[in-house]
């Protein structure tokens, strides 16, 4: 009997070791990932201080741009004005365009979107971005200086290319427009360079809705958006994993008073049976808190984020890793506050027991002889 009692709670401690891990992974994840208030704070963060938007203006631009309804020579403008663009011009392009309350306005739209979709039943997240402020600012100076980085970023034209466009210039009709080839020209045609690049965005900008629907974008603009097959399944999966991402820590501390029960019968068995348990689970929290970005980084590489270009996709990993550091770091402290239990347990209670013999070998000694005197 006293074998079976053993073993069963050998089984209960193995359980425990490897559930206490995962319930702490499920519970962290469930805490940031329905914390709608949360998950708007960090993401905001992190899309305000990396470089992603820059990263996505770029391909915004060379993307959506090419499928716009323009006239094929206001394309042909627009899209060698973009191309030169090198990283830095989108980042100073940006700060002139795009404030950090309009993009905390899509950010937190965004995710709006995500959670009331989870709650609903559409079959995709509906996600409306308020564009009005982002048009009204490119009207402005803002949108001025912003070609104007641009035009800076153009190469010098050679006497060819000045040639061949005044040559078109002189031979064009009235009314019709003769557009920049895609270098600088000399300063005597740079206002005009200017503004001929100004009235393309321009033209680009007003074909963009007041409020540009994410999920499904209609009207003159047309992106490609993910395939909507997997929704339904995502969703479900969400719906089951709210529900139950908490109940983790409730089964690892049924199976450690399992354990206690089956286990705990001294302070000695309670420094065994109890600390290095703890020990050994709370290793495995730290060792999973460790190892989510390398993982995550892998995965999204060779997956969803296989086709987008290696600087976006780098971006991507950042703002992606600023979410998973809000799940792994309170997780491991966590992991390592079980961790120092355990340890506790196995240093203070085993090492007080251990200076003390067992109390059968204490009964088995006879007690000291005296030498009485005789009277």
């Amino acid at each position: 009997m006293k074998f079976i009692v053993r073993f069963l709670a050998l089984i209960v401690a193995l359980l425990f070791i490897l559930t206490l891990p995962l319930s702490l992974l499920s519970f962290n994840v469930g805490r940031v990932l329905f914390n709608r208030e949360l998950m708007k704070a960090t993401l905001t963060d992190a899309v305000n201080e990396s470089r992603l938007i820059p990263g996505a203006l770029a391909w915004f631009s060379a993307e959506v741009s090419a499928e716009l309804s323009l006239e094929d020579a206001a394309e042909d403008d627009l899209a060698a004005v973009l191309t030169a663009l090198t990283q830095e011009g989108w980042q100073a392009i940006r700060g002139e365009v795009l404030t950090d309350a309009m993009l905390s306005g899509w950010v937190s739209a965004s995710v709006d979107g995500f959670y009331t979709w989870l709650d609903s039943d559409e079959p995709v997240p509906q996600v409306m971005l308020e564009m009005q402020a982002f048009k009204t600012r490119v009207h402005s100076d803002f949108g001025s200086r912003a070609i104007e980085i641009a035009y800076n970023a153009l190469p010098s034209c050679d006497s060819a290319q000045i040639n061949d466009f005044e040559a078109t210039l002189k031979a064009a009709l009235p009314g019709i427009d003769v557009y920049y080839p895609p270098c600088r020209f000399p300063d005597l045609y740079k206002d005009d360079q200017l503004a001929d690049y100004l009235n393309s965005l321009h033209e680009v900008v007003a074909a963009i809705p007041d409020r540009f629907d994410l999920s499904n974008p209609r009207g003159e603009i047309e992106t490609q958006m993910p395939p909507v097959e997997g929704w339904q399944q995502l969703k479900d999966s969400l719906r089951l994993f709210r529900s139950i991402y908490w109940m983790g820590l409730g089964i690892s501390l049924m199976l450690f008073i399992l354990l206690g029960l089956l286990a705990f019968h001294s302070l000695r068995s309670l420094a065994r049976w109890g600390g290095i348990p703890l020990a050994l689970a709370g290793m495995g929290g730290v060792l999973v808190s460790w190892t989510p970005n390398v993982f995550l980084r892998s995965f999204l590489s060779s997956g969803p984020l296989r086709e987008t270009s290696p600087l976006l996709r780098e971006e991507i990993l950042l703002v992606l890793s600023r979410l998973v550091n809000e799940i792994f770091s309170p997780m491991m402290i966590q992991a390592l506050v079980i961790l120092l239990m355990g340890g506790l347990l196995i240093v203070f209670v085993g090492g007080v027991m251990i200076k003390q013999p067992p109390k059968k070998s204490r009964e088995s000694v006879p007690p000291p002889v005296t030498n009485e005197r005789e009277s």
